[in-house]
């Protein structure tokens, strides 16, 4: 857990994870939680760190990243509410695979490993949610490598503002909350390309982008370049 932010009391449970619990289910979660609060940057675990707690991601928006060779970062997903997050190493060597930070004032609810260890052997439902929960986060994982293995450069950066408009933000046109460089962290390219290839874009009149607003005119010719490229 991160050392920084502040703490606070109160935990949503809003991820439909927590539907499968009963209420003194849910009261054992509440003894074995605490919840903090982050500003924009703060990390809230990180790669390789050790592993003990589950999250539930309460409020604001963050950043699911790895780390590889040379400190390249890839972004595999921006986080919002509701969302319950199980660390993938949690059943093995007890660290985290991939980092958390916030990118706007957010807090996250985490949860002994413990307790919910508890409530996996003897609540069915909750098991099968749990399951549920880690199945969805892998296929997304599988479809993420594929995209960023078999897509050129126009190919991705168009999926990461398709996915931006349709599923992170839900409206077009949208404020982005990272930062530009950020999308080539999403599209596996470096700034100076996501800087080109935005400018082709405008160009092209297919979007418009002010200062921090991105407006998509051509959607469907997005979608096209996205699968084609």
């Amino acid at each position: 857990m991160s050392k920084k932010g502040e703490e606070i009391t109160d935990c949503n449970y809003q991820a439909p994870i927590f539907n499968a619990l009963t209420k003194s289910e849910m009261s054992l979660l509440d003894s074995h939680r605490i919840e903090v609060r982050y500003q924009p940057g703060e990390i809230i675990f990180k790669q390789g760190s050790p592993c003990s707690h589950v999250v539930s991601f309460d409020e604001g928006q963050a950043m699911e990243y790895v780390e590889g060779a040379n400190k390249a970062r890839i972004i595999l997903r921006l986080i919002k509410p509701p969302e319950f997050i199980s660390g993938t190493g949690i059943f093995s060597d007890m660290k985290h695979q991939f980092s958390l930070k916030a990118i706007v004032p957010s807090s996250a609810c985490f949860i002994e490993f413990g307790s919910i260890k508890e409530l996996i052997l003897k609540n069915q439902a909750f098991v099968q949610a749990y399951l549920k929960n880690i199945d969805n986060s892998l296929k997304y994982s599988y479809y993420k490598l594929s995209s960023l293995t078999s897509k050129y450069q126009l190919g991705r950066l168009s999926e990461t503002l398709l996915y931006l408009a349709n599923d992170f933000y839900e409206t077009n046109p949208f404020e982005l909350t990272i930062s530009k460089p950020d999308l080539g962290g999403m599209s596996n390219m470096s700034k100076e390309s996501v800087y080109r290839l935005l400018n082709e874009l405008e160009k092209d009149g297919i979007i418009k982008i002010e200062g921090n607003l991105f407006t998509i005119f051509k959607p469907q010719r997005l979608a096209e370049i996205s699968r084609n490229s």
